[in-house]
């Protein structure tokens, strides 16, 4: 029960670090096609 519990917090963690980095390369994406117009 514990080592099945432990593999769940694992998956919600890599679940909300994937969300995460998501959210974070959609924010990065336009600011890096913006630069080489800006410079």
């Amino acid at each position: 029960m514990k080592n099945k519990s432990l593999i769940v917090a694992k998956y919600e963690f890599l679940k909300t670090v994937k969300r995460r980095e998501f959210l974070f390369v959609a924010l990065l994406l336009p600011l890096l096609m913006m630069l080489p117009l800006m410079f």
